[in-house]
């Protein structure tokens, strides 16, 4: 104890209070604040006693506001590391906001140092910028999203929305089955990308395929429902933004028809896009439907199989046609060439 207000301890240190663990090498606590910082090899398990679900943070440092005893802020430091039930966050930074103890807020970014900006100590030490740091990256059903920033909204404790601005990238591994070994390895993934993306996740009943929220489930809440065992979280939408054709997407689709006793399976449908905004609305965890604004892409389709005619176009998704060698890019009415 230093003085009457400030507590330290070092060595190993392990605090257990109700649900909440904290561990480190060293801990210092401003108690008339309500302030935790946990040094090195630092790691908070807080278990919520309503869902039973475990949140895991860790980091080289993390700090922890505790107003009233009440988590109010959790921030981690140097290789910080996040374990939730619904998604998983790498980043230099990463910051956990409570509201009234439930999660609601999550923000993962570099560190972010102004250049010019000299060690705090007066050294010659070189001062790390942002770009330096790797990119924030968070993991959600089989999705791999990294960008220069990450914000995940989980409001009521389930997971609704993540936004990821700053070369954004989104990856899919949800349909490795379409995969095959003879597979070309940039051509097993389907993904999206621009200067910003947007993830909307929805909870689904396991048992009866509802939105757990909807009438017939008789689930509360939409997207940022409680999860419950008899439910899983699936992608809703995906939105790519980019100016100038920034916002790219690729994806592939099984092929409509196959011959009878086809030896193997037919090649893939093959969907590239780029524009100012591409939408993905999913169903099921495949794209149910593509909206582009000023599109330029292409939708290679395979040979079809001798004795079979080829597959026609499926209306429900809004892809520009597979341009010609001399086909300007499609132009429409309305400068978004006619797919909206």
């Amino acid at each position: 104890m230093v003085g009457d207000r400030l507590f330290q301890a070092r060595g190993g240190v392990e605090v257990r209070q109700e649900t909440l663990q904290s561990y480190g090498d060293s801990l210092e606590f401003q108690q008339d604040i309500g302030f935790l910082t946990l040094f090195d090899n630092a790691r908070i398990l807080s278990q919520d006693t309503v869902s039973g679900d475990t949140l895991d943070v860790r980091g080289d440092t993390i700090t922890m506001n505790l107003p009233d005893n009440q988590i109010d802020e959790i921030e981690a430091l140097g290789r910080a590391h996040l374990l939730g039930n619904d998604i998983e966050m790498r980043a230099p930074v990463i910051r956990l906001a409570f509201v009234e103890e439930e999660l609601e807020r999550v923000f993962a970014v570099r560190r972010a140092v102004e250049e010019g900006l000299t060690s705090a100590s007066g050294s010659d030490e070189q001062v790390v910028s942002s770009a330096d740091q790797p990119q924030p990256e968070a993991f959600a059903e089989e999705f791999h999203l990294t960008g220069d920033s990450i914000e995940a909204y989980l409001p009521e404790g389930g997971l609704e929305r993540v936004f990821s601005a700053g070369t954004a990238l989104g990856v899919s591994s949800a349909r490795d089955s379409l995969n095959t070994p003879a597979t070309e390895e940039f051509l097993r993934d389907d993904w999206i990308s621009g200067d910003t993306i947007i993830a909307t996740f929805q909870s689904v009943s396991a048992d009866s395929g509802y939105a757990a929220g909807s009438a017939d489930a008789g689930q509360p809440g939409l997207g940022g429902a409680e999860v419950t065992e008899s439910s899983e979280l699936q992608l809703e939408l995906l939105i790519a933004l980019g100016q100038g054709g920034q916002a790219k997407a690729y994806y592939r689709a099984a092929p409509d028809s196959v011959a009878p006793g086809a030896p193997k399976p037919p090649p893939l449908d093959l969907h590239y896009v780029m524009g100012d905004e591409v939408r993905l609305l999913m169903r099921d965890g495949e794209v149910d439907r593509m909206e582009v604004v000023n599109p330029i892409g292409a939708v290679l389709r395979p040979t079809s199989p001798q004795g079979l005619p080829a597959a026609a176009p499926d209306s429900s998704v809004r892809t520009p046609a597979a341009p010609g060698v001399d086909d300007a890019p499609p132009t429409g009415g309305n400068g978004n060439g006619g797919v909206r």
